[in-house]
Protein backbone atom coordinates (compact mmCIF):
# COMPACT_ATOMS: atom_id res chain seq x y z
CA UNK A 1 0.00 0.00 0.00
CA UNK A 2 3.03 2.40 0.48
CA UNK A 3 4.22 1.64 -2.71
CA UNK A 4 0.66 2.75 -4.46
CA UNK A 5 1.14 5.92 -2.90
CA UNK A 6 4.62 6.43 -3.68
CA UNK A 7 4.34 6.35 -7.02
CA UNK A 8 1.30 8.64 -6.89
CA UNK A 9 3.34 11.42 -5.03
CA UNK A 10 5.54 11.49 -7.71
CA UNK A 11 3.27 12.05 -10.04
CA UNK A 12 1.89 15.22 -8.33
CA UNK A 13 4.41 16.91 -6.40
CA UNK A 14 4.97 20.42 -7.39
CA UNK A 15 9.08 20.69 -8.83
CA UNK A 16 10.97 22.49 -6.60
CA UNK A 17 13.03 24.67 -8.73
CA UNK A 18 11.99 27.51 -11.48
CA UNK A 19 12.79 27.06 -14.29
CA UNK A 20 15.97 28.83 -15.58
CA UNK A 21 14.72 29.79 -19.06
CA UNK A 22 12.20 32.13 -17.67
CA UNK A 23 14.06 34.19 -15.16
CA UNK A 24 17.07 34.82 -18.18
CA UNK A 25 14.26 35.59 -20.22
CA UNK A 26 12.25 37.59 -17.92
CA UNK A 27 15.54 39.63 -17.46
CA UNK A 28 16.53 40.40 -20.77
CA UNK A 29 13.66 41.31 -21.28
CA UNK A 30 13.68 44.09 -18.53
CA UNK A 31 16.95 45.00 -20.06
CA UNK A 32 15.99 45.40 -23.70
CA UNK A 33 13.00 47.12 -22.40
CA UNK A 34 15.41 50.07 -20.17
CA UNK A 35 17.64 50.13 -23.70
CA UNK A 36 14.74 50.92 -25.69
CA UNK A 37 13.27 53.60 -23.02
CA UNK A 38 16.69 55.41 -22.69
CA UNK A 39 17.15 54.89 -26.41
CA UNK A 40 14.21 56.63 -26.65
CA UNK A 41 14.60 59.46 -24.48
CA UNK A 42 17.99 60.54 -26.05
CA UNK A 43 16.58 60.72 -29.40
CA UNK A 44 13.73 62.74 -27.86
CA UNK A 45 15.87 65.05 -26.01
CA UNK A 46 18.57 65.24 -29.16
CA UNK A 47 15.68 66.33 -31.59
CA UNK A 48 14.07 68.99 -28.93
CA UNK A 49 17.39 70.71 -28.58
CA UNK A 50 18.22 71.24 -32.20
CA UNK A 51 14.78 73.26 -32.39
CA UNK A 52 16.90 75.84 -31.13
CA UNK A 53 17.84 78.08 -28.13
CA UNK A 54 15.16 78.65 -25.70
CA UNK A 55 13.84 82.36 -25.47
CA UNK A 56 14.40 83.72 -21.88
CA UNK A 57 11.58 85.50 -20.08
CA UNK A 58 12.42 89.40 -21.02
CA UNK A 59 10.49 90.71 -18.05
CA UNK A 60 9.05 88.53 -15.05
CA UNK A 61 5.97 89.89 -13.21
CA UNK A 62 6.66 91.74 -10.17
CA UNK A 63 5.99 89.13 -7.08
CA UNK A 64 2.67 90.02 -5.12
CA UNK A 65 3.79 89.58 -1.92
CA UNK A 66 1.56 90.28 1.33
CA UNK A 67 2.35 93.60 2.80
CA UNK A 68 0.01 93.31 5.88
CA UNK A 69 -1.16 89.63 6.38
CA UNK A 70 -2.70 90.10 9.48
CA UNK A 71 -4.70 93.52 7.71
CA UNK A 72 -5.45 91.03 4.74
CA UNK A 73 -6.81 88.46 7.41
CA UNK A 74 -8.93 90.59 9.16
CA UNK A 75 -10.70 92.28 6.08
CA UNK A 76 -11.12 88.61 4.37
CA UNK A 77 -13.50 87.91 7.92
CA UNK A 78 -14.79 90.87 8.16
CA UNK A 79 -16.15 90.25 4.93
CA UNK A 80 -17.20 87.04 5.17
CA UNK A 81 -18.62 87.36 8.25
CA UNK A 82 -20.56 90.35 7.20
CA UNK A 83 -21.87 87.66 4.11
CA UNK A 84 -23.18 85.83 7.02
CA UNK A 85 -25.02 88.55 8.56
CA UNK A 86 -26.56 90.39 6.61
CA UNK A 87 -28.91 90.58 3.05
CA UNK A 88 -28.32 90.43 -0.75
CA UNK A 89 -29.53 89.29 -3.98
CA UNK A 90 -28.33 86.07 -4.76
CA UNK A 91 -30.35 85.90 -8.16
CA UNK A 92 -32.53 88.60 -8.40
CA UNK A 93 -34.49 87.37 -11.87
CA UNK A 94 -35.18 84.49 -9.58
CA UNK A 95 -36.35 85.99 -6.52
CA UNK A 96 -33.46 84.14 -4.50
CA UNK A 97 -32.07 86.29 -1.33
CA UNK A 98 -29.42 85.86 0.67
CA UNK A 99 -30.34 85.96 4.71
CA UNK A 100 -28.71 86.43 7.58
CA UNK A 101 -27.60 83.01 9.30
CA UNK A 102 -29.36 83.52 12.16
CA UNK A 103 -32.48 83.98 10.31
CA UNK A 104 -32.21 80.49 8.01
CA UNK A 105 -31.82 78.72 10.99
CA UNK A 106 -34.50 79.66 12.63
CA UNK A 107 -36.82 78.81 9.27
CA UNK A 108 -35.29 75.49 8.88
CA UNK A 109 -36.14 74.84 12.74
CA UNK A 110 -39.97 76.81 12.47
CA UNK A 111 -40.35 73.81 9.39
CA UNK A 112 -39.31 71.16 12.01
CA UNK A 113 -39.74 67.73 10.02
CA UNK A 114 -40.69 69.06 7.01
CA UNK A 115 -36.94 70.62 6.47
CA UNK A 116 -36.35 67.32 5.22
CA UNK A 117 -38.15 67.43 2.55
CA UNK A 118 -37.31 69.15 -0.79
CA UNK A 119 -37.58 73.18 -1.32
CA UNK A 120 -41.14 74.22 -3.19
CA UNK A 121 -39.04 75.26 -6.38
CA UNK A 122 -37.38 71.70 -6.52
CA UNK A 123 -38.24 69.30 -9.65
CA UNK A 124 -40.64 66.91 -8.29
CA UNK A 125 -39.42 63.90 -10.29
CA UNK A 126 -36.65 63.44 -8.60
CA UNK A 127 -35.82 60.46 -6.33
CA UNK A 128 -36.27 61.68 -2.78
CA UNK A 129 -35.99 58.94 -0.05
CA UNK A 130 -38.18 59.12 2.85
CA UNK A 131 -37.02 60.32 5.85
CA UNK A 132 -39.25 58.59 8.45
CA UNK A 133 -38.21 55.05 6.59
CA UNK A 134 -34.32 55.23 6.71
CA UNK A 135 -34.32 53.90 10.59
CA UNK A 136 -36.60 50.83 10.12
Amino acid sequence: MAGEWEGRLETIREREGVSSRWVVGVGVGTAIFLAVSLGGLWLFYAAVAKAGPWVAASQFPAPRLESDGAGELRDLLRSQTAQLHGYAWVDREHGRIRVPIERALQIVAARGDAAYEPPAGAASDAAVPDPKGLGQ
